[in-house]
């Protein structure tokens, strides 16, 4: 009678856990999409004003001064938007039945034109007998698209990334490897690449939110993903995706 009565306490506590989480994760997104609406509407009447002087100013320095503006409005832009994302309980209504292979070649192909003229060379190892996935493809293809943008990164005068697919030795998911030869990550700054906000690019260049909200993504479909690297000496990126 009394391990009954344990069972159900624990079952009744894990529940009411997971209540609790879910009316966090979706406050957290109301706030989000408060302050993203409070941020973008300003930020729009801005960007517009500052493409009109764009189009008809004739002062060199002026129209300098105002693209510096524009990239800096469109960073804040990104901004906004990765924050909305990373904040957003990923719902699994939008998942289906799909193959993992053909879902890195379509974004390979989307990305093909940028990879060629960074004279980075793509060399792929799939397996072709994977079990399909139950997925929401666009957030994994943004994964995908994430981690291949921070390739092209940090191989700006070419080199090699290697694509691997396969099934994980404990038959239970679907491994995803992305190598690069890039300049690779110092070993002190490993520990806080998932973290909202940090990044090793330059400020302009990078709002720190591509890792994290890959890792929320990949860890809503119950998989993980993990980053080895060392500086000089490229970068490995694994990603489990369980399989059922």
């Amino acid at each position: 009678m009394s391990s009954f009565i344990n069972i159900t306490d624990s079952e009744k506590a894990g529940t009411e856990l997971l209540q609790a989480q879910n009316q966090r994760l979706a406050s957290i997104e109301q706030l989000a999409a408060g302050v993203a609406h409070e941020i973008n509407n300003p930020l729009m009447a801005l960007s517009t004003e500052i493409q009109l002087l764009l189009e008809t100013s004739k002062d060199k320095k002026l129209v300098e001064s105002l693209k510096n503006m524009d990239k800096f409005s469109k960073r804040i832009a990104g901004i906004v938007t990765d924050l909305v994302t990373f904040s957003r309980d990923i719902s699994t209504d939008a998942r289906e039945f799909s193959g993992i292979n053909s879902l890195i070649e379509k974004t390979l192909l989307s990305m093909k034109r940028r990879f060629k003229l960074t004279n980075i060379k793509i060399v792929k190892k799939f397996d072709k007998i994977l079990p399909n996935l139950t997925i929401d493809k666009e957030q994994i293809e943004q994964v995908f698209i994430n981690i291949l943008m921070n390739s092209l990164d940090i191989m700006p005068n070419g080199g090699k990334l290697t694509v691997s697919t396969k099934l994980s030795s404990t038959k239970d998911a679907v491994e995803i490897i992305f190598v690069d030869t890039g300049s690779g990550i110092a070993k002190e700054n490993l520990p806080k690449i998932f973290d909202p906000f940090f990044t090793t690019k330059p400020p302009r260049n990078g709002t720190g939110m591509g890792l994290s909200v890959c890792h929320g993504i990949i860890e809503n479909h119950g998989g993980d993903i993990k980053i080895d690297s060392e500086l000089n000496r490229g970068t490995e990126v694994l990603i489990r995706l369980p399989i059922k």
